[in-house]
C-alpha cells in the first residue's frame, strides 16, 4: 500500500498537513495542480505539481480532494477533464471536504 502514488487537489492548511504525513509514512510523493511548496520541480519531500486535474488523476492511485465545499468538489468531479472523466477502474477518490453527499 505504501508504494501507491497519491495525489492531492487543494493543498491548503488541511491538505498540506495530510500530504506531508502520508509522505513521511512512506507513501510516494503527492502531486497537486496547486502545490505551493513544490512548483514544477520536486519539493523537499519529492512532491511534484501536476499540470491539471486530468494529469493528477492519471498519475495517482489515490486522489484526495481537499477543497472547501460542494460547488468546488462538483466542479472538480464533473468538469471536462475532471476526476470522473479521467478516473480508471479501481482508483480511489477521497473527499475530505465538507460537501453534501448527494448523488447525481
Amino acid at each position: 500500500m505504501a508504494n501507491m502514488k497519491i495525489g492531492f487537489i487543494g493543498v491548503g492548511m488541511m491538505g498540506h498537513g495530510m500530504a506531508k504525513n502520508l509522505v513521511e509514512k512512506g507513501f510516494r510523493p503527492p502531486s497537486s495542480p496547486q502545490e505551493p511548496c513544490a512548483g514544477r520541480r520536486p519539493g523537499k519531500r519529492g512532491a511534484r505539481e501536476a499540470n491539471d486535474v486530468a494529469g493528477l488523476v492519471a498519475a495517482s492511485d489515490i486522489v484526495f480532494i481537499c477543497v472547501t465545499g460542494s460547488p468546488q468538489v462538483e466542479d472538480l468531479v464533473y468538469r471536462k477533464g475532471g476526476i470522473l472523466e479521467s478516473a480508471r477502474p479501481g482508483q480511489v477518490v477521497v473527499d475530505t471536504s465538507t460537501s453534501q453527499p448527494v448523488r447525481r
